[in-house]
């Protein structure tokens, strides 16, 4: 607004003057918000800049149970069908596994079912996104306690030493399941070890039995430390096992790159399946392990690869897990209240979805139409 000089001149006086002054300067400042609110009115909100993901780090485990991320990482599929650097890291059971992933320092577990659940209860951001199979593991007892066994049945486990995965593993959760309906649990002595430490108590017969996943009953086995008495078919028909978990990030930020992952692995577990390429998934197998491939030679004996989350059956085999790990105590949020988890709270079967309709486009990335 422009007041002319004559008119201020003719009203006279400093009083009248300061008047003007202050007029003049609210007005330029009303005309200054007015322009502004209509810029900011018209302009498109700009879009925070995502930072560029530099490298995927995906946790695995010494069992022929992964065999679709040995071949991959083997293969270097996953990098090739991102274009993102990865990094692998192998633990030797599940819940160490878990705590790495809650600590941030993983994006994708190929994992056990089970060692998720608590730590979703804890409010860990990762989902299931795929499975990987169903069953796999194996009770292998002592070749005295096989003969005894052989006579009187679930008896004879009354009072012994059982060596399995840590509390909130797959093999401990199927285990304990097990015990309660046998009328066992109490009655036997649950020792929490490792697939190495497993085949060596059961060779100097510290323990009488170990359960664990393949190839560890192979290893008993041909070793002559024991005899399998019990798949974990046995145990609980059709119980879920391993599956693929994603962080929430990755999910969230990078879903391209999550669903290519995704593609990644069924593509591996396709090939895997391939009788022809036994040899080339046995090889993988003994390197990733540290187990030869001669005491691999029964794979995949005990294991039923499955890969979509979205099956009722396995939903619902899934709810059992996670009311088994409830019951057992295993399941608290962070104040350390018990809380039930469901597969609501830990699936989600949408990027899977999408996988399915990129198969192809990553087959040709990784040159295997």
């Amino acid at each position: 607004m422009i007041i002319p000089k004559n008119l201020v001149e003719n009203l006279g006086g400093e009083k009248v003057k300061r008047e003007t002054a202050v007029i003049i300067s609210i007005s330029v400042i009303v005309a200054a918000i007015i322009i502004s609110a209509g810029y900011y009115a018209t302009r498109k909100p700009v879009a925070p800049v995502k930072p560029e993901l530099e490298e995927i780090r995906i946790g695995v485990q010494p069992s022929d149970h992964h065999v679709a991320a040995f071949l991959a990482l083997e293969k270097g599929w996953f990098e090739e069908a991102t274009g993102i650097k990865v990094k692998h890291a192998i633990f030797p059971t599940g819940p160490p596994e878990m705590d790495a992933m809650l600590r941030g320092e993983l994006d994708v577990a190929y994992v056990g079912a089970a060692p998720p659940i608590p730590k979703i209860a804890l409010g860990m951001p990762a989902k299931v996104v795929s499975v990987v199979h169903m069953e796999g593991s194996a009770v292998v007892a002592t070749p005295e306690l096989y003969e005894e066994y052989k006579v009187k049945g679930h008896d004879a486990l009354e009072g012994k030493k059982i060596a399995t995965y840590p509390p909130g593993s797959i093999q401990h959760t199927v285990l304990s399941k097990w015990l309660k309906e046998q009328g066992l649990f109490g009655k036997v002595e649950v020792i929490p070890q490792g697939p190495k430490e497993q085949v060596e108590s059961l060779k100097a017969k510290a323990v009488d039995v170990i359960f664990g996943p393949s190839p560890v009953p192979y290893d008993a086995e041909i070793r002559g430390y024991g005899k399998v008495i019990l798949s974990s078919e046995d145990l609980w028909a059709k119980h879920p096992c391993c599956v693929l978990l994603i962080s929430e990030k990755i999910l969230r930020e990078y879903p391209d790159v999550a669903e290519k992952i995704i593609a990644v692995h069924l593509i591996a577990q396709e090939y895997a399946l391939r009788a022809e390429n036994r040899e080339v998934i046995l090889e993988c197998i003994e390197k990733y392990t540290g187990i030869s491939k001669e005491v691999n030679e029964p794979w995949p004996k005990f294991i039923h690869y499955v890969t979509d989350p979205g099956v009722h059956e396995w939903q619902e085999a899934y709810n059992v897990m996670c009311k088994v790990q409830y019951d057992l105590g295993l399941t608290k949020d962070v104040k350390g209240r018990a809380v039930l988890v469901s597969v609501g709270d830990i699936v989600d079967g949408m990027p899977y979805r999408k996988a399915l309709d990129r198969v192809m486009e990553v087959k040709g990335v990784l040159d295997l139409t």
